[in-house]
């Protein structure tokens, strides 16, 4: 009987012309979100909470007046167009001055009331 290690051309299965051998391999992953334009005017990119519902500061304030919080939680729209609870870009930027997804100079373009008229 053929030694196990053989295989049917009578190889040893290590390639003599290529004395390395894996002993060890670490995988390296990459990912970046996927921001398509339907999703970025609908979610709220800092607290990924959809625009229409209360950002994570309201959430924690949740209780009997969840109405009041509602009109207290309004959106905010830049000049570059992107959307995103007040109260979530108001905290961003107190440390930055740019727009989290693009990062051109943040500027208003509209903020509460009539930002839902559009």
């Amino acid at each position: 009987m053929a030694d196990e290690n053989q295989d049917m051309n009578g190889q040893n299965g290590i390639d003599e012309a290529n004395d390395t051998n894996a002993v060890n391999w670490n995988a390296v992953a990459l990912w970046s979100w996927r921001v398509v334009s339907g999703i970025q005017k609908d979610t709220c990119a800092i607290c990924r909470n959809h625009v229409k519902d209360l950002c994570i500061d309201c959430q924690a304030e949740q209780g009997t007046h969840i109405k009041e919080l509602y009109d207290m939680c309004p959106e905010a729209t830049g000049a570059c167009s992107h959307v995103f609870h007040l109260h979530c870009i108001s905290r961003w930027l107190k440390n930055h001055w740019v727009c989290p997804l693009d990062y051109r100079t943040w500027d208003f373009k509209k903020c509460g009331k009539e930002n839902q008229k559009s």
